[in-house]
């Protein structure tokens, strides 16, 4: 067997092979399977697998938010790179042979002469001397096949009646091709023998071909093809998985996705990340329906390219939430709303719901007072004004308004010294401790006026509200210091003076000259800014009390009697005091008013 490029033959001997091929010449071929060789379309199968392993790449991970491959990484570049030149390679392949077939001046096949078996599918011409065949015997269908060393070929007959006769030919054939052969019957018998007289006009330039690049050199051509289709693919691949995911996450719309996103795509990171995640994340605030968690929403994350939707929905869950407290109709809801957003911008409304929860406390106070005290009624609007316009501030877990002081101012007695001398001439006078002055000083009376400041200040507590108006109790003021106090508060300020009745009363057992009391009480509760404060006046009559006097067996210490007598006195005129002003104020409070 030998291999000859059909190009690389002088021409004459082209030439003689050329008219051998299509008949014109001798030696004519004995045999002929006509076609090109099919070996060069595997490349076609070759390219159809590359292509398909390259679609298999190419969809694997394809806009999958859940995959790693969602964008393939720079390494796998080389994978498509590699696959695109098989792919493309093979097709270069089928495509070069056929241009090559193509240009033949002959046409394909294999060619059986008297001398050699002469495969010229291809410009590469593959000879086999008949001698090298080893046995000739009828093949499948109606053909002849020849055993060679390498192979068998067989060849077509047109008539199977005639291949019986073929291959006695062909063998016959063999066996002369294996004597020796003069140079005259081998020339009549090998097409590729060079002739041995050549025409002066005969063209002696051999036939050429010039193949293009992609044919000479298919495999350099294929990889530059598969580094540019492989590596634009690649970009392509990454842009499209890149966008069916931007559209895959833009469809669901919530946070879990769009920060899957951030994890796996590349494109649109800025426009998720800064416009779409932060919208979704604020649609999840709003979900929510607080102001908290929208604000919770502006300090983590940024908002800037929604910042007018971010206030817009703030807004709304403000006004959603005031309605909410306004509805409650309470301070601690209402202030507590302001406490907690200063920069609310409610305006009017909020103003008008303040200024409705003066208005119910107020009534809520009117409804105590009794129904024919107008001056006490018109008094507790002008403290609830006051109180509305002074505010209230936290305290603790609550609210509570401006505070209202009760304070006792003591005047002197004009008639206690006098009551000591009737009862320094009263014959059962036993001495100093019987004098009433003694029972009347600022020690002696301190604390009892601690204790009416205190629950004149208690009770009136539990008639206003604590978001109106707190009351606190001070210390007993002179008359000079309560004419020198600039009231800065509500100030309720209740002028007293103990006065003697008149009489002496002697008891005998035990012995005791006693005086009875007239204490005058005045009040004046007063507003700052307001010149109308109102005022009461009332007179407390108290005589000694049988019961303490017999209370005692024997002779008491000295004073002690005097003590007790006193005290309990002041004590009934004090709480007298307080429950007569406290009738001012509460409807049902026992005893009848003033």
């Amino acid at each position: 067997m030998r291999a000859l490029d059909f190009y690389s033959l002088p021409r004459p001997q082209q030439d003689r092979l050329v008219d051998s091929l299509v008949g014109r010449g001798v030696p004519e071929p004995v045999l002929l399977r006509p076609g090109p060789n099919r070996r060069h379309l595997l490349g076609l199968l070759i390219s159809a697998l590359a292509a398909g392993a390259w679609l298999a790449l190419f969809l694997i991970g394809l806009g999958d938010l859940s995959s790693a491959l969602a964008l393939h990484p720079i390494p796998a570049t080389a994978a498509h790179v590699g696959l695109a030149a098989v792919a493309v390679g093979g097709v270069l392949h089928v495509l070069a042979w056929r241009a090559r077939v193509g240009a033949l001046p002959f046409a394909p096949g294999i060619y059986l002469f008297p001398a050699n078996v002469v495969d010229a599918r291809e410009p590469r011409l593959v000879v086999h001397a008949l001698g090298e065949v080893t046995a000739v015997a009828p093949g499948s269908g109606a053909s002849v096949r020849l055993e060679l060393p390498r192979g068998t070929i067989e060849l077509p007959v047109s008539d199977p009646a005639r291949v019986p006769e073929a291959v006695a030919r062909v063998d016959g054939l063999r066996q002369r091709a294996a004597s020796a052969l003069t140079d005259a019957e081998r020339f009549e018998q090998d097409p590729l023998e060079a002739p041995t007289m050549l025409s002066p006009l005969a063209p002696t330039v051999p036939l050429a071909r010039d193949a293009a690049v992609w044919e000479a050199r298919p495999r350099v051509v294929a990889a530059a093809l598969g580094l540019l289709l492989g590596a634009g693919v690649f970009v392509l691949r990454n842009r499209l998985s890149d966008d069916r995911m931007l559209a895959y996450v833009t469809a669901k719309n919530d946070v879990p996705t769009y920060e899957r996103y951030l994890e796996r795509g590349q494109r649109h990171r800025e426009q998720i990340a800064r416009v779409a995640l932060p919208r979704a994340q604020l649609s999840a605030a709003i979900a929510e329906g607080t102001v908290d968690a929208i604000d919770a929403f502006r300090e983590r994350s940024p908002h800037q390219e929604i910042l007018q939707e971010v206030e817009h929905a703030r807004r709304v869950a403000l006004v959603r939430e005031f309605e909410q407290v306004r509805a409650a109709q309470t301070f601690d809801a209402l202030l507590g709303y302001a406490e907690k957003y200063p920069d609310h911008g409610i305006g009017k409304p909020w103003d008008d719901a303040r200024a409705q929860l003066y208005e119910s406390a107020l009534a809520r106070v009117a409804r105590s007072i009794p129904g024919d005290a107008e001056s006490v009624r018109s008094f507790a609007e002008r403290l609830t004004r006051y109180s509305e316009k002074v505010g209230t501030r936290r305290e603790g877990a609550g609210y509570r308004g401006p505070a209202a002081h009760v304070r006792l101012v003591r005047e002197p007695s004009t008639t206690l010294s006098r009551a000591d001398g009737a009862i320094r001439q009263n014959p059962m006078f036993n001495g100093t401790t019987a004098y009433v002055t003694r029972y009347f000083g600022p020690e002696r009376l301190e604390p009892r006026e601690n204790e009416l400041a205190a629950a004149l200040a208690r009770r009136l507590s539990a008639v206003f509200p604590r978001e109106l108006l707190t009351f606190e109790s001070g210390p007993t003021l002179t008359p000079e210091a309560a004419s020198a106090l600039e009231l800065e508060s509500p100030t309720l300020l209740v002028h007293y003076r103990v006065e003697w009745s008149g009489g002496a009363f002697a008891n005998r057992n035990p012995r005791a000259v006693l005086v009875g009391l007239l204490v005058f009480f005045r009040t004046s509760f007063v507003v700052p800014g307001d010149d109308q404060p109102l005022t009461t006046k009332f007179t407390a009559a108290e005589n000694v009390a049988r019961s303490v006097l017999e209370g005692y067996e024997g002779k008491p210490a000295d004073g002690a009697l005097e003590t007790q007598v006193y005290g309990d006195m002041t004590q009934r005129a004090f709480k007298q005091l307080e429950t007569r002003y406290l009738q001012r104020w509460v409807a049902d409070e026992k005893g009848s008013p003033p």
